[in-house]
C-alpha cells in the first residue's frame, strides 16, 4: 500500500471500530477510509509497487470488524446500510487478494491476510500444475483444483479464495 498510510494510521482506525462499541456511522466512515485506500491502490498499481503484508493484514482486520458488526446487528442483511457494507467488503476482500499476489512468480507459495472471522489465500501457479492442486482452508475439507483446459505451461492461475473461520451468523 502507498506509504502515505502508515501501520499506526490504520492500527488506530482498527481500535476504533471494535463491534462491541461501535456505531453504524463509524463502521460506514472507517470502511470508506480503508476502501478507499484499497481502491486507489488496485487502481494505481505500477510494476515499481511492493505492497506491504502488514498493512494488508491491517485493512483486512478492519473489512473483518466491519462485516462483525453488520452480521451482530442485521445479520440476516435485511437494511440497506448492511447490505452496502457487506458488498463493498467483498469487493474490497477480492481487492486485497489480487494485491498480495502483484508482480509475484507462479510457485508452491500461498499468500494469506488472516483475520479473527476470515482468511484470504492467494496463490500463483502455472496453468499446467493447477488440475489436482490442493489447499485446506482452516478447520475445512481438502479442495481439490480440477482443470479441462489445454493451458501451455506459460499461462498462469490466480487463486484467490476467501475462507471463512467463524459463523458471523451466531457471532
Amino acid at each position: 500500500m502507498r506509504a502515505t498510510w502508515s501501520k499506526p494510521y490504520l492500527e488506530t482506525l482498527l481500535s476504533l471500530i471494535n463491534p462491541s462499541y461501535t456505531t453504524l456511522s463509524d463502521v460506514q466512515a472507517s470502511l470508506n477510509l480503508i476502501s478507499e485506500i484499497i481502491s486507489s491502490d488496485y487502481k494505481l498499481k505500477s510494476e515499481s509497487d511492493v505492497f506491504d503484508p502488514i498493512k494488508m493484514t491491517i485493512a483486512t482486520q478492519i473489512i473483518d470488524s466491519c462485516m462483525s458488526y453488520i452480521y451482530k446487528t442485521d445479520c440476516y442483511l435485511q437494511k440497506d446500510s448492511s447490505q452496502e457494507i457487506f458488498n463493498t467488503s467483498m469487493k474490497r476482500l477480492n481487492e486485497l487478494s489480487v494485491l498480495q499476489l502483484w508482480q509475484k512468480p507462479p510457485g508452491p507459495e500461498a499468500y494469506i491476510l488472516e483475520s479473527t472471522n476470515l482468511e484470504i489465500y492467494s496463490r500463483r501457479v502455472n496453468a499446467n500444475q493447477l488440475n489436482g492442486l490442493e489447499t485446506i482452508p482452516p478447520n475445512g475439507p481438502i479442495i481439490v483444483m480440477q482443470s479441462r483446459s489445454n493451458s501451455s505451461s506459460g499461462d498462469t492461475v490466480d487463486i484467490e479464495i476467501i475462507f471463512w473461520k467463524s459463523n458471523l451468523l451466531v457471532s
